[in-house]
């Protein structure tokens, strides 16, 4: 700032000579050191301005890169993780269906033992609920019964099939087996 206000002065000077004392004057103005000094030394400051500007600029853009190459590294990091992540929980989510198909399949196959069991049985065999709702009847137990079809009867109370002078004696005993005898 202090050079260039001396350059400043220094143009008033040749201004104020050309007006006054003319060209020659000034001429000799300009050939002087001293004006010649000052204009080396904004050309220096300038260029050393620059230079500064410059290496802040190299400084920055070395700085943002390297900030840009964390951000590129930490997203690919994340990217990985979420993967392996994903990879587990299909492989669990696979494991875990496996292991249902695998339970329901066993759960069938002894459903049908347990049916077949029943159904090969020559007396008559029923599940009842705690409420006394009929859950499983065996083909004896429909012939007995009198009925076609085990859809007549699941689901409902067994009392509406059970002759009145043994509803008694035969909730006594759902009772008693209900409770563990």
């Amino acid at each position: 700032e202090p050079e260039i206000t001396n350059r400043l002065n220094i143009l008033q000077q040749e201004i104020y000579l050309r007006q006054n004392q003319g060209l020659e004057a000034v001429r000799q103005l300009m050939l002087s050191d001293k004006d010649q000094q000052i204009g080396k030394e904004i050309q220096q400051l300038i260029h050393d301005s620059l230079k500064i500007e410059k290496n802040l600029l190299h400084n920055e853009m070395q700085q943002s890169q390297a900030s840009s190459e964390k951000a590129i590294v930490t997203f690919f990091i994340a990217a990985i993780v979420d993967l392996v992540l994903v990879a587990l929980l299909y492989d669990l989510l696979w494991r875990y269906i496996r292991q249902l198909q695998q339970t329901e399949l066993a759960l069938r196959q002894s459903e049908n033992r347990l049916r077949a069991m029943i159904d090969a049985e020559p007396e008559c065999i029923k599940l009842i609920a705690r409420d006394g709702t009929l859950l499983e009847i065996n083909a004896e137990g429909l012939a007995m019964m009198e009925v076609e079809s085990a859809d007549v009867l699941i689901g409902k109370p067994i009392d509406a099939v059970i002759v009145p002078e043994y509803k008694a004696a035969f909730a006594d005993l759902h009772e008693s087996i209900c409770q563990g005898n």
